[in-house]
């Protein structure tokens, strides 16, 4: 009989904590300007990081440039950031986004 005690109790935590686990909603994943403020802005000032617009691809070339120098940024970040930055710092665009100030 304590066997079966043992083994219900240890079933019912291990129920709970497989529910506990599956209801925490996964970490969003970081916006393009706080990627940017983290990654760029360590080392650059933000008028130097995004002071002037760029097509797509010089975009993309930039924060190439910047993986070369060691940018701490996963790939998925990076993407983001070349999106963005293309999206809001068009060529002729001056100036870095509100978003980032």
């Amino acid at each position: 009989m304590p066997r079966v005690v043992v083994a219900i109790i240890t079933f019912g935590f291990a129920a709970c904590a497989a529910a506990a686990f599956a209801q925490q909603p996964a970490s969003p994943a970081p916006s393009a300007p706080g990627i940017i403020q983290r990654a760029c802005v360590g080392c650059h000032d933000l008028a130097v990081a995004a002071g002037k617009g760029r097509s797509a691809e010089e975009w993309s070339d930039v924060v190439d440039r910047m993986v070369d120098h060691g940018v701490d940024a996963t790939p998925a970040e990076l993407a983001a950031v070349k999106a963005y930055l293309a999206k809001v710092l068009p060529p002729g665009a001056e100036g870095p986004p509100k978003a980032l100030q």
